[in-house]
């Protein structure tokens, strides 16, 4: 069934904005004109935790900045108290990435992965089918000059075949003379994911704020 997801549409989920680098160079990656694009600071765990657990949800997301499991050896210590502190307060995580990540420890914490990719590749395949022994998965495809409808349908219909939800997501930023909109109206089988601000966003720099290009500072 089609979905459409705009921001007013829903409301606020919880999202911690890592910064640690990323070795994927997405020319459309948006993190490039962000004000925090080289700040990292360290992590202020009484105040994180405060924002996983006031106005209590029961979820929350990590993602970038970069991208979160990059230089994963680097931070196992932060993965490590991150998931001890969300498994005190019954607290779900998911994880945004596009690292082909195989550590089954880490993912077996997880309740989903939500993995981008531009192309559906057999090297691409394979780790969305070890993935799917450890978590749930959502696949996510940001709609570039790169895209086209038929990849497109197949990755929604690949997606489908193999019980994986599928986005679809518009490119902030970026006039795509109505690619995203005509997608949307021949792909029935996937949720579309209008640009915007859907998060209360926990930043790099310790700050919380709910406009992901303008963090507080």
């Amino acid at each position: 069934m089609l979905r459409t997801i705009s921001p007013d549409s829903i409301a606020k989920n919880k999202s911690i904005i890592t910064n640690w680098g990323c070795s994927h160079n997405c020319w459309y990656c948006i993190w490039q004109k962000h004000p925090l694009k080289n700040v990292c600071h360290e992590t202020n765990w009484d105040k994180l935790e405060k924002f996983l657990t006031t106005d209590w949800l029961p979820k929350v997301s990590v993602s970038g900045g970069g991208d979160c499991l990059s230089r994963y050896e680097d931070h196992i210590e932060w993965w490590d108290k991150f998931f001890s502190i969300c498994y005190c307060h019954n607290i779900m995580v998911d994880v945004h990435s596009r690292t082909m990540f195989r550590e089954v420890k880490f993912w077996r914490k997880v309740n989903r992965a939500v993995f981008s990719l531009d192309l559906l590749t057999f090297q691409i395949r394979d780790y969305l089918e070890f993935l799917a022994i450890h978590t749930k998965i959502r696949v996510v495809h940001v709609i570039t000059r790169n895209s086209t409808l038929a990849h497109c349908q197949y990755l929604a219909d690949w997606c489908s075949e193999k019980g994986h939800q599928i986005t679809f997501k518009k490119l902030e930023g970026w006039n795509d003379n109505w690619k995203f909109e005509k997608y949307k109206e021949l792909i029935s089988n996937a949720t579309f994911l209008e640009s915007g601000d859907y998060n209360l966003y926990y930043f790099p720099n310790n700050t919380i704020g709910t406009v992901f290009m303008r963090p507080p500072q």
